[in-house]
């Protein structure tokens, strides 16, 4: 009622049952109401919990509930250094990865990660370690791949996410 000149208000076309998640306008006096002076104005709003709402209803938002791509399984706690050197090399390349902290066994890692909604589980043998490669495991698919290098495994990984 207090818009005395343009109005606007926006709908998003998927999700119209939401209502308007951003109006305003011109409003001449408004101010008025409270001083002494006339002040035109113009103003606007975006109704931040409709936009998001809408936003996630027709999936344009994902809610991930993890952030973290990787997971380096633990399975020898001798070669923790090597786990977090592994991670941070990793990282560099743009993948998100925590490392297992104790070697417990492998079926309570693998539940911890997939509860986690991570994708993919990185595995280290002794051979892996000794010629700088890495087991890569999708957890979704259980496909492997075994024997590649950390740049191979960090391009699988940020193409499939």
């Amino acid at each position: 009622d207090y818009y005395t000149g343009l109005v606007y208000e926006t709908f998003l076309d998927d999700a119209k049952e939401v209502g308007s998640v951003c109006s305003g306008g011109r409003y001449d006096n408004l101010a008025g109401l409270y001083m002494k002076e006339q002040i035109s104005g113009v103003g606007a709003s975006i109704g931040l919990d409709r936009l998001i709402a809408a936003l996630e209803k027709i999936s344009t938002l994902k809610n991930p509930s993890s952030y973290i791509m990787a997971e380096i399984f633990c399975t020898n706690e001798d070669n923790s250094l090597v786990y977090q050197k592994i991670a941070s090399g990793l990282r560099k390349l743009g993948v998100t990865v925590e490392v297992f902290p104790e070697a417990k066994k492998m079926n309570q890692q693998y539940a911890l990660a997939e509860s986690k909604e991570i994708k993919w589980g990185i595995l280290l043998s002794d051979s892996d370690i000794q010629n700088n490669q890495v087991t890569l495991k999708n957890l979704l698919t259980r496909e492997t791949k075994t024997g590649i290098s950390l740049d191979e495994c960090a391009k699988i990984i940020n193409q499939e996410n």
